[in-house]
């Protein structure tokens, strides 16, 4: 949900308390909490904002309030994620609370848009095109769970962590192969973005670990 109500940096948000869920007790956040969502691979897909308790929005609850202003919408920065029923995290633990805020990612997709005139009429998708789409998911867009993989190596194993130019790249990646079965642009995945080594929580007892 937007709304013109919180401003740029400030969410609203009322939850129901599941310890007293029987008497329907319902509570607003107010003050510094962090919120993200799944996937979240780049560090500006986790935002530290404001909570702030607007008394025209309390009939909204178990749901995020954004703000409808700013440059750019706060879903989107947060994995690219748009109003569609996207679920999101909320935290609002001290300990785990960032310093500051990171730079968000740029999630598009540059097209070619014919001009008007020039488009080609619609036709029907033949069943050749559905067999090379299927086999183009194979072969180059299937890469998705190699590529959360190796993300989650290096982020582990540079001094960087998430903030390494590697794994803003794989990030980067991660969110065009989501979207391949969408877009059909297929990630690159190159040899010198594995890892041949392997962290111990990963429990890959086939591979050499860490």
């Amino acid at each position: 949900v937007s709304t013109q109500s919180t401003g740029y940096g400030e969410i609203f948000v009322q939850y129901t308390d599941l310890n007293h869920f029987s008497h329907n007790e319902k509570i607003i956040l107010q003050g510094d909490v962090f919120i993200t969502k799944n996937p979240c691979l780049h560090p500006g897909d986790l935002k530290k904002v404001t909570a702030v308790d607007i008394p025209a929005l309390h009939h909204l609850y178990d749901v995020v309030v954004f703000p409808a202003k700013g440059q750019r919408p706060h879903p989107n920065e947060l994995s690219g994620s748009d109003l569609d029923g996207d679920e999101y995290f909320v935290c609002w633990e001290e300990s785990l609370m960032p310093h500051d805020n990171c730079d968000p990612a740029e999630y598009y997709i540059e097209r070619i848009t014919p001009s008007q005139g020039d488009a080609p009429p619609p036709t029907a998708i033949t069943e050749s095109e559905i067999n090379e789409f299927v086999f183009n998911y194979i072969t180059k867009g299937s890469k998705l769970g190699q590529i959360s993989n190796a993300h989650a190596i290096w982020a582990d194993r540079l001094e960087k962590g998430v903030k390494d130019r590697k794994c803003i790249t794989l990030a980067s990646k991660h969110s065009d192969a989501v979207d391949f079965i969408k877009t059909g642009i297929a990630p690159t995945f190159d040899f010198a973005e594995r890892s041949l080594i392997y962290p111990d929580w990963m429990m890959k007892p086939d591979k050499a670990s860490y």
